[in-house]
């Protein structure tokens, strides 16, 4: 096999790799989202190094194929920025939450006068 049929082969996987990436984040699965990109890691090395200094076999539609990998990583990435900006917001209104319920504590804490009730033992004899 020559090497443009290997960077074709390499490419192809990864834009398979790519796609069950974003389908796994899109999931919310971000365990198989990670074990995804470690197969592909292996990938993407051989590649950079039977590519490297663009070779005289390198083609357009070689570098089609890898702007292709690319928008699918840029689709990956924006689903993470996005589902970032949801736990971000829902941290910050968590954190409101908390802080009201500090400022209410102490009124709940003088309507009992300061005491806690002791508990009872609740059984059929």
């Amino acid at each position: 096999m020559n090497p443009a049929q290997t960077a074709a082969r390499l490419l192809g996987a990864l834009e398979h790799f790519a796609e069950q990436e974003c389908l796994a984040l899109r999931a919310g699965d971000s365990r198989r989202a990670l074990a995804i990109q470690g197969r592909a890691g292996p990938l993407v090395a051989h590649l950079c190094r039977l590519a490297s200094g663009r070779p005289a076999w390198w083609s357009a539609a070689l570098g089609r194929k890898v702007e292709a990998v690319l928008a699918k990583r840029r689709e990956s990435r924006a689903v993470l920025a996005r589902r970032r900006e949801a736990l971000l917001a829902e941290r910050e209104r968590m954190a409101g939450i908390r802080s009201r319920l500090r400022a209410v504590a102490p009124a709940y804490a003088g309507a009992m006068g300061g005491r806690r009730p002791r508990p009872q033992l609740n059984a059929a004899v």
